[in-house]
């Protein structure tokens, strides 16, 4: 098959645009570029690695452009050279000045992990689950100056389950628009006409994750800290201190029955079993199922009580 004719300029930096930008070699979409960040330095040892989006785009033989300014004038000279048709923007955390937005003859469309106008910025995902939303979605808007404030050309729903993490949802979300997203191109490149929907309900905003926020305040109620510990997974993972450990929490579950009396302390360990670790929280019990010691695996409670019986103990306060 031969690629598309409308040449794509692809902008993103995480696993979610690397889905993306996969699925359109493989249906393939003729993508000429790629803009994404600078190389980071990463563990221990501090060392500069090349991003997952970077590497691949490098193995398919597509011309890679890094920046962490879209004002830097080098990123106008590529693009102006390019005479891109259409930029596609998927999770990649820069904002377009205008005369950039203006460059291609099909303007630049993001795919944005929200039903806009509700959580415009860059964790939407992750502020969706925090929040107890019920449902969310991808939305595919013409992009402006602003941040995720373009005109809608269309909306997919997806619903929230109690169990989802970030990861799954993010898997949820790609599967569910990837196929919309192709379609889209082709409908741009056949030149059918699409229909453009202003954004309508309150906006909310989606502030950048940080890693403060990973530390699991115990006085917050069992179902708010049940919540933090989904949205923060993969990334930066949930954590609490018991002695000299800072152990990180990859699944816990809310216990609806009253285990204790509500006078415990926020953080107590009212209750071990095989199944994991009952902890008091300011409204409710929260089971802690698996964990992570320092440099060590992710494992269940249960394998952990095998080989450390005494690493928890009733009674104790967790940090």
């Amino acid at each position: 098959m031969k690629k598309s004719h409308l040449k794509i300029i692809f902008a993103g930096s995480t696993e979610f645009s690397l889905n993306y930008l996969k699925f359109l070699l493989e249906k393939n979409i003729n993508v000429v570029m790629l803009i994404t960040h600078k190389d980071k330095k990463f563990g221990r040892g501090r060392k500069i690695q090349k991003n997952a989006i970077k590497k691949f785009a490098e193995n398919n033989k597509i011309f890679v452009l890094q920046t962490n300014c879209m004002k830097d004038k080098k990123v106008f000279q590529n693009i102006s050279f390019i005479k891109p048709d259409l930029i596609l923007v998927i999770a990649f955390g820069l904002i377009f000045p205008k005369k950039i937005i203006q460059i291609p003859k099909f303007g630049c469309i993001n795919v944005h992990p929200s039903i806009l106008p509700r959580w415009r910025g860059p964790s939407p995902v992750q502020r969706s689950i925090i929040y107890g939303d019920k449902y969310t979605g991808v939305t595919f808007i013409s992009m402006d100056e602003n941040i995720d404030t373009g005109m809608m050309i269309e909306q997919i729903f997806c619903r929230i389950l109690e169990t989802d993490t970030s990861e799954i949802l993010y898997k949820k979300l790609f599967e569910s628009s990837k196929h919309k997203l192709v379609c889209l191109l082709k409908n741009i490149k056949k030149r059918h006409k699409i229909f453009f929907k202003k954004q309508i309900g309150t906006a909310t905003y989606a502030n950048k994750i940080s890693k403060c926020e990973a530390k699991i305040d115990w006085n917050l109620p069992a179902k708010k800290i049940n919540r933090y510990i989904r949205a923060f997974i993969p990334w930066p993972v949930c954590y609490f201190y018991l002695n000299k450990y800072r152990i990180r929490v990859f699944k816990s579950k809310i216990i609806k029955k009253k285990q204790e009396s509500k006078k415990k302390i926020s953080g107590t360990v009212i209750k071990i079993d095989k199944s994991g670790l009952y902890i008091q929280t300011g409204d409710g019990i929260l089971k802690i199922e698996k964990i992570q010691f320092p440099g060590k695996k992710i494992v269940s409670v249960r394998n952990t009580l095998d080989y450390q019986k005494k690493i928890f103990r009733i009674g104790e306060i967790l940090k």
